[in-house]
């Protein structure tokens, strides 16, 4: 091959990996990278937790590496597929806490402790789209409905949000692989038009199980399977990704152009 060629394959190469670096595309896919990942339970098993009406579902994760906090990303189902084809109906709140560990907490279980960032998305501020179509998952309740918190098939289909965040209003993560640190991401979403979103749970279970609570209460529930689940009294966990800064990617991106170069080199 001559040089002439090689030099336009690397360019290409690098043109595809600068792309790929860039924060502007919001939707996430297994394989991209990230910070923290809890991937979906597309399976039967899966649930969607109720997280409208004023219930917010908060779930822990770990930070080994300091940084603000640019990119989330969630899975989630509505109960019914009911829901709009715009997003003029919905907005969510996502926040992040700081975590009180089960040994100094007073339910036994570790729960959420100071908010330390805020944040609601209003229409156009965030994308959703479809995920999965033609699945079947439970829909739940977690506060108290008498004989109704619990029903199977709920939904059909799973939808991702993507929520980009700029990097003068993130919140800045302070864990170091040498002392990681534990936080909590909590959403909420207001929907209109008696819809009702529900959080989807993820089988990549990680400390403790996720919490819930009707909004500004901070009296943090337990998320377990329901009875009629197969796996009724275990740990909950839910659904989400956590994406590398921009500045990351473009390392990542850079990294890869030394690769190529390299590369490029050895075969001359």
């Amino acid at each position: 091959m001559c040089s002439t060629r090689r030099y336009l394959l690397l360019v290409a190469g690098v043109g595809v990996l600068l792309f790929s670096a860039l924060p502007a595309l919001a939707d996430w896919d297994l394989g991209d990278p990230y910070k923290w990942l809890q991937r979906p339970d597309l399976e039967t098993t899966g649930v969607d937790v109720h997280v409208s009406g004023m219930h917010q579902a908060v779930d822990d994760f770990q930070c080994i590496e300091s940084g603000p906090i640019t990119g989330i990303h969630i899975w989630g189902s509505y109960k019914n597929d009911y829901m709009s084809a715009s997003l003029d109906t919905l907005t969510f709140t996502l926040a992040i806490y700081d975590d009180i560990p089960a040994e100094l907490s007073p339910n036994g279980y570790s729960t959420p402790g100071q908010k330390r960032w805020e944040r609601t998305f209003e229409s156009g501020e965030f994308v959703g789209r479809i995920y999965a179509e033609n699945i079947e998952e439970g829909y739940y309740w977690p506060f108290e409905i008498p004989g109704s918190n619990y029903v199977f098939p709920g939904d059909t289909i799973c939808v991702q949000y993507n929520f980009q965040i700029d990097p003068s209003e993130a919140f800045v993560q302070e864990g170091l692989a040498a002392a990681p640190k534990v936080y909590w991401l909590g959403v909420d979403a207001r929907t209109l038009y008696g819809q009702q979103f529900g959080w989807k749970t993820s089988r990549d279970h990680w400390n403790d199980d996720a919490v819930s609570e009707y909004v500004g209460s901070t009296s943090w529930d337990e998320l377990r399977y329901p009875q009629e689940h197969p796996w009724a009294g275990e740990s909950m966990d839910l659904a989400f990704v956590i994406v590398p800064e921009p500045g990351t990617l473009v390392l990542l991106a850079m990294a890869g152009l030394g690769l190529l170069l390299f590369a490029w080199r050895r075969r001359k």
